[in-house]
């Protein structure tokens, strides 16, 4: 083709040149690869070409040259620069040398004219360039391609070439010296790496003349970008790279850090050399791969390099920068699409460059990192986790655990093997607890790829395994440790950075289900933060200009950059150095990341406080009240963000002011603690000046006394915490000595949003006033007399019908009553006179007409209103989406659901409580995922399976928390579901959603509500209709009318002759039986035999159910004395009948062990003390009672065998007591007793029976000591435990006795008490349980049936490992020694040993306290207030000495009670 052009131009053929020019065209169109540039070139040849006609088809083809392959312009040139400029140089310089040549005696006038003709031509050819593509100007070109044709010119090294560098300058308007300079490093990496020695030598001498600098100095103007740009060509020049570092490293200035040999020949040198540059050259590498102006094929060089470099580096000090190596692949990887077999070798190279030790820790970043690769190239992919997971398994073992969700890939099978042998290493089953806990711990991964990786795997698990979960949150009385903590950790993970994974975390809330708040134990909250990695860049902001406050202005828009720049200002207030030093380190962190911020700035505050002057403490106060003051109405309606800032920022505010209190707090206990110990010394009389600390001290609680406590109250209120808003208005009124009559409104207002009624009731008992309209209406409601609150508001709009919000009272109660049609009626009736109140009342009708179903209305209602988001309108928008089979608008508008739920929760999650102060939004994120579930298969195409499993309604509803709040939206929401999806059966599930609401609706008093549900649920025919409507009338106080509905009831559906035959009709029955019975019993207008036939009826038709057993004994225990006139020999048959009912209620649940268990015990064990006494005097009815205990006798016998030992365990204490029971035989089976409980839970066992074997009470103690012995016989292991435990208790006995003198506060273990501290640390020592509370009560399992494998003390036990070694002797009367007891888990335990003292009352309290709380636990309201009495545990050893748990940070209540008696 070249030799065909040349020939056309020698004859002057200008259609072959045409021809030919269309032709190279036609090539570089068809091909790739090489021949693109070469017919690119050898068109910008013609391009150049004097001959206007050629030049112009050349400039055509080139631009459809792009075209063709679709690139632009410019990025058509950066793709084959570097050959464009190659030849632009080659075509300039020939010029210029044939102008040279041409020219050699002229004067100087022609030399000038001369080089400025050469600039013009030189200078055209560049814009002909540069216009072809699409540079907008000549110097925009030129400045763009210095770097490359400067390098090309510096090697000429000819006077051509300062000519062409000279015109370059002349015409960008800059010193030709300065362009040399700056580029120099370009320069010299292409002179090393394209030129021979001798061309090298040349050309830097040459521009060592042009530029009048030495080269030592050239080299050393920017010597980290000299290395920067040599080792970007590393990859593929090695040897020429090497020989230009050894120049460099010759030219090192003395104070480079390296100071090593100046001639670097080895590569173990070189590589000590640039050790410590090389975190700069790091970052340079990942500024080229970010970099979006350099091409592709430079950004394979640079990966390509960055593997000759990490070879060249070697193992020590890759590892050293392991962690800034893995952003920098990272951001490789990018162009995985691109070049993903180079992604795969540079990640490869890595993980073989590094330390064996280090692969454990980054073993689950690269995989995550990879895993993307996995299915474009599974081999190489494949390779790298093999090295990692098989090859070096010794070396990883620990992060096995991490590696938990490799998919499953038939070139991953060796792998998987490896992991699968790991697991049944570490846990003997793979069950579901450990899965969770590695997930746990995956979703707090400092990586986000691993974190959103783990959530949504993890959100899977949860959906395939709901049995399990909910039998976790259910089966027990309390919840399994795992599900608390799960939930702890999904909480923390709402603060997120990043949004999807805090979308992931609340659809896992969702799919967990909102478990009741009261269940769920947040003891053990660690919260640790997460690492981040943060790209440094900070601007510099000029503080003087932002204008004050920062909330809401410009830089104050959400809540990130409002907490940064707050922070960032506030540190520039910080006058303490050190700490100025150390918030300003951190300073880098806030723009990325605002935990960090919200971590510090409490701390910044405080000092900010110590040392700032009056106007800065005036500008913090502003800016703290202009968020505590901000009202958010407008806000909420603009945008999403605005609640977000007002939540979260408000949030951030308390947590500053909690930590300044607790500041100031501790300060003032260190202070008075100095104070006294001042006044002790009395040699110092004269009183100090008051120290720099008070004045700190002071400065910060004037700062806290000027915030406003109400406003602190009202702030919290808006933002949901309620009982932060008590505490602060209690203190307001009570340091402002505020008359409590003005504003009882407010805390009326703030007890009715705690769902606190008689917090509301009392507030109207203090009342002096009249109540207003509104104090009335607050007391209905919150009693859930909405008919009477609709009345009065009904009132309120004829007194003040302009008013909005007393419509909005009326519709709302109309809502809760569930008079739907009512309420369209109401609103359209109100929206028809005044239109513009639709944004406010709409979604009250939008709510309704979903819960009707009426789906052509909830149309029109949304279409009315488009932009009000509320929660019930985001339920219609749902709803209705689904109805249309929308499925994508259904599931857009999931999402931004879902983040609306989320962002509460988060400003909720930084305190303690939060879970129960974001409960409302828990619930919602778990309607929402019921309705993503039931809703799924309605959106799939018609022929897909539809009939999923899906989730387990009545379970999940089950877990909730049991108050009509949480249930009743739940219960609407799947009501419209059910109408929506029409299922077979879906009449009869509507049906028994509003009996579940009916029940949830009376349970909380709201027979209004009840009522309504009631008739809803009248359509179903269901039989369990009548007994909810019974025991409707009867908690409203006429049972004579429920017992009638009732009977009829019975009567309708369950015909005298006909049994019912499945199973769930029988329960109903029984169930409805029972009721009967028990409204017979307390209507008491029926005699005895009546109401004994119908439970004993009862027992016949469910002979398997608990409670049917546990009524007729407990009925048979009623009459007895009438029908015995209280004469116990003839009680013997009666007594029977109850222990056999007693037992097998027992034998079927635990609901009623406590009132079961210890009667059934008593009745037997009373009957055997007054038969021995008949026996020894010898009475005349002493036969008949022997054979009646000996009855007894056999049906307890029976019992100890059915019954699990767990049960008896919870009467341990009343069996103990009586084991000097004076009857023989019955000892004989209360000793068994005692054994089978002893034998299955020795641990408690021992701990509960030292007192009798240690008793001074001869016959107590035998008998101890033949139970004991008895134990042994059955279980020989036992014996050295007792043995052990027996000599332990020894010992404690004598450290409890050891009289003290009088001034000594400590006594030391190793000293005192050698033998005791041997005793415990004998290797052969038995595990003794450390007798704590948690470890002693047995909880119980929560639902029916007999569960005899049920473990009652899960969670972990400590076993004594030690001893501290302090002793403490307390003050008071009888010198109690405290210890410190070392458990097998690492953690310390006190106990205080206290002497002359008869612990038994107390231990015994101590049950009832404990048996007070279960009773709490089960009740869901004083649940939800978490109502509880603080217990410890109480362990006698003998009468008269015993351990106490000591429990910390508590006060006594009498001391509590004496100064309050005091104040008065």
């Amino acid at each position: 083709m070249k030799e065909a052009y040349t020939n056309a131009k020698m004859s002057r053929n200008s259609e072959l040149k045409d021809t030919l020019i269309l032709t190279t065209g036609d090539i570089g169109r068809a091909s790739k690869g090489d021949l693109v540039p070469f017919a690119l070139l050898h068109l910008l040849h013609c391009l150049l070409s004097k001959s206007p006609s050629v030049a112009g088809a050349a400039y055509t083809e080139i631009r459809a040259l792009a075209a063709a392959k679709s690139i632009k312009l410019q990025a058509f040139f950066s793709q084959y620069k570097k050959s464009i400029c190659q030849f632009l140089v080659e075509s300039l310089h020939s010029s210029q040398m044939a102008m040279l040549s041409n020219t050699p005696m002229q004067s100087n006038e022609m030399q000038k004219q001369e080089s400025a003709h050469q600039r013009e031509v030189a200078l055209d050819t560049l814009s002909e360039i540069a216009n072809v593509f699409d540079f907008p100007d000549l110097n925009r070109f030129l400045s763009r391609i210095l770097q490359i044709l400067l390098p090309d010119l510096a090697a000429k090294a000819s006077p051509a070439a300062s000519m062409i560098i000279r015109t370059i300058s002349k015409q960008l308007n800059v010193n030709r010296r300065e362009i040399l300079i700056n580029n120099f490093k370009y320069i010299f990496s292409h002179l090393v790496c394209f030129c021979t020695k001798d061309e090298l030598e040349r050309a830097l001498h040459y521009l060592k003349n042009e530029t009048e600098i030495e080269l030592g100095s050239l080299l050393r103007q920017d010597y980290q970008g000299l290395h920067n740009e040599l080792l970007l060509r590393i990859g593929e020049h090695y040897q020429q790279v090497f020989n230009g570092l050894s120049i460099l490293a010759s030219f090192a200035s003395n104070d480079d850090p390296y100071q090593g040999p100046k001639d670097i020949t080895s590569p173990e040198l070189m590589a000590g050399y640039l050790q410590p540059k090389l975190l700069g050259i790091l970052a340079f590498f990942n500024m080229q791969l970010l970099s979006s102006s350099i091409g592709i094929e430079d950004k394979k060089m640079a990966l390509n390099s960055l593997m000759a470099l990490m070879k060249l580096m070697g193992t020590k000090h890759i590892s050293a920068v392991r962690v800034k190596m893995m952003t920098t692949l990272r951001t490789g990887l990018r162009y995985k699409d691109d070049f993903p077999e180079l992604c795969c070798k540079t990640w490869d190279c890595f993980v073989r460059s590094l330390d064996q030790v280090y692969l454990g820790s980054l073993l689950s970043h690269v995989i995550v990192a990879l895993l993307p690769l996995i299915n474009v190239q599974p081999k190489e992919t494949a390779a790298v986790f093999h090295f990692l997971i098989v090859e070096n398994r010794d070396a990883v073992q620990d992060f096995l655990h991490e590696i938990y969700f490799l998919p499953e890939h038939p070139i991953l099978r060796e792998i998987q093997i490896v992991l699968q042998e790991y697991r049944k290493e570490t846990s003997r089953s793979t069950d579901l607890q450990t899965a969770l806990q590695l997930s746990m711990r995956a979703i707090q991964h400092e990586n986000v790829d691993v974190r959103i990786h783990a959530l949504t795997s993890l959100k899977e698990t949860l959906y395939k395994n709901q049995e399990s979960l909910i039998k976790y949150a259910t089966a027990s009385e309390t919840v399994e440790p795992v599900i608390s903590q799960l939930v702890t950790v999904l909480l923390i993970g709402c603060q997120d950075v990043n949004s999807q994974a805090r979308l992931l975390c609340g659809e896992c809330l969702g799919e967990l289900g909102a478990v009741d708040p009261g269940r769920l134990d947040f003891s053990t909250r660690d919260n640790q933060g997460k690492g981040l990695r943060y790209k440094s860049y900070q601007k510099v902001v000029n503080w003087s200009k932002v204008k004050k406050p920062i909330y809401l202005s410009k830089l104050g828009k959400n809540f990130a950059e409002w907490s940064a720049t707050w922070a960032g200002y506030l540190i520039t207030k910080v006058r303490h150095d050190l700490a100025s030093k150390v918030f300003n380190c951190c300073s880098i962190m806030m723009k990325n990341d605002f935990k960090v911020t919200i971590y510090l700035l409490p701390h910044i505050l405080v000092y900010v406080l110590l040392g700032c002057s009056q106007e800065d403490q005036q500008e913090i106060y502003a800016e703290i009240m202009a968020v505590l003051k901000n009202d958010d109405t407008g806000a909420r309606r603009c945008e999403d963000s605005a609640s977000d800032l007002s939540h979260l920022s408000t949030q951030t505010i308390f947590s500053m002011l909690d930590h300044l209190t607790q500041w100031a707090r501790y300060k003032f206990q260190k202070l008075s603690a100095e104070k006294a110990a001042n006044k002790s010394n009395k040699d110092s009389v004269e009183l100090q000046a008051p120290s720099e600390e008070y004045g700190e001290y002071q400065s910060v609680v004037r700062f806290l006394d000027l915030i406003p406590q109400d406003t602190l109250a009202a702030a919290s209120f808006r933002s949901k915490a309620y009982t932060r808003a008590v505490m602060h208005f209690e203190s307001f009124i009570m340091e402002k000595k505020q008359n409590i009559q003005e504003h009882l409104g407010f805390l009326q207002k703030l007890y009715a949003a705690m769902h606190e009624p008689d917090g509301v009731e009392g507030v109207s008992a203090i009342r002096k006033a009249e109540p207003s309209l509104k104090e009335q209406i607050l007391e209905h409601e919150s009693i859930g007399l909405l008919r009477d609150a609709t009345a009065c508001y009904d009132r309120a709009i004829q007194l003040e019908p302009d008013q909005i919000i007393h419509y909005h009272g009326v519709v709302k109660s109309m809502l809760g009553l569930g008079q739907l049609s009512t309420v369209i009626t109401q609103v359209n009736g109100a929206l028809a006179k005044r239109p513009e109140w639709t944004p406010e009342l709409n979604t009250y009708r939008v709510e309704a007409a979903w819960k009707l179903a009426q789906w052509d209305s909830l149309e029109n209602y949304l279409a009315a209103d488009g932009n009000s988001n509320t929660w019930s309108v985001r339920l219609g928008q749902l709803l209705l989406s689904a109805k249309k089979k929308d499925a994508a608008s259904f599931y857009e508008t999931l999402k931004v659901v879902q983040a609306e739920q989320i962002v509460p929760l988060s400003a909720a999650s930084f305190e303690r409580g939060s879970y129960q102060r974001g409960y409302e939004y828990i619930i919602r994120l778990h309607m929402l995922c019921e309705l993503e579930h039931s809703l799924a298969p309605m959106l799939q195409q018609p022929d897909s399976d539809c009939g999923k499993d899906s989730l387990n309604w009545h379970a999940r509803l089950e877990m909730t928390q049991n108050s009509y709040r949480a249930k009743e939206p739940i219960l609407a929401l799947r009501r419209a579901l059910l109408s929506l999806t029409k299922r077979v059966d879906y009449n009869e599930e509507i049906g028994e959603c509003w009996l579940q609401s009916a029940q949830v609706a009376r349970k909380a008093g709201h027979h209004q509500t009840a009522y309504n549900a009631l008739l809803n649920a009248g359509k179903s025919k269901l039989s369990e209709l009548y007994v909810e409507r019974a025991k409707w009338l009867w908690s409203k106080g006429e049972a004579h009318q429920g017992l009638i509905i009732l009977q009829k009831g019975v009567e309708l559906c369950f015909p005298h002759n006909q049994v019912p035959s499945d199973a769930k009709s029988k329960l109903i029955h029984g169930q409805a039986l029972l009721l009967v019975g028990r409204f017979m019993e307390e209507t008491a207008n029926f005699e005895s035999n009546a109401v004994m036939k119908k439970y004993k009826d009862v027992t016949a038709c469910l002979p398997e159910w608990e409670n049917g057993h546990f009524y007729l004994a407990k009925y048979y225990d009623k009459l007895m004395p009438t029908v015995t006139e209280n004469k116990m020999e003839k009680q013997g048959e009666l007594i029977k009948y109850i222990v056999i009912h007693f037992g097998r209620s027992l034998h079927f649940g635990n609901q009623f062990i406590y009132q079961s268990m210890p009667r059934m015990l008593s009745l037997w064990l009373d009957l055997g003390a007054k038969a021995y006494e008949c026996e020894k005097a010898g009475r005349h009815d002493r036969a008949q009672m022997k054979t009646d205990l000996a009855k007894i006798n056999k049906v307890i016998t029976e019992h100890t065998q059915l019954l699990a030992p767990y049960q008896f365990l919870t009467a341990f204490s009343q069996l103990i007591s009586r084991i000097c029971h004076s009857h023989g035989e019955v000892f004989v089976v209360l000793m068994a007793i005692i054994v089978k409980v002893f034998a299955a839970y020795p641990q408690q066992a021992m701990w509960m029976m030292t007192a009798v074997s240690k008793s001074s009470y001869p016959m107590r103690m035998n008998r101890c000591k033949e139970i004991l012995n008895n134990a042994i016989h059955m279980k020989p292991s036992l014996g050295k435990f007792i043995g052990d435990a027996t000599r332990l208790t020894d010992k404690l006995l004598e450290l409890c006795n050891k009289s003290v003198d009088g001034n000594n506060s400590t006594l030391s273990m190793s000293i005192h008490f050698k033998s005791l501290k041997k005793l415990v640390e004998e290797q052969t020592f038995s595990e003794i349980l450390i007798p704590l509370q948690s470890v002693m009560i047995p909880t119980l399992p929560s639902v029916p049936g007999t569960h005899s494998n049920h473990d009652p003390f899960p969670g972990g036990w400590a076993y004594i490992a030690g001893f501290g070694d302090t002793i403490e002797i307390l003050a008071s009367l009888q010198k109690p020694k405290k210890i410190t007891l070392k458990g097998s888990d690492g953690k310390s335990y006190i106990m205080m040993c206290k002497p002359k003292d008869d612990l038994r009352k107390d231990c015994r309290l101590m049950e009832f306290n404990s048996l007070i709380n279960k009773c709490l636990r089960k009740d869901a309201e004083s649940r939800r207030r978490e109502l509880h009495i603080r217990t410890y545990a109480v362990i006698p050893l003998n009468e008269e000495c015993g351990i106490i748990e000591w429990v910390n940070n508590t006060a006594g209540l009498r001391n509590i009670l004496i100064k309050l008696y005091k104040e008065k």
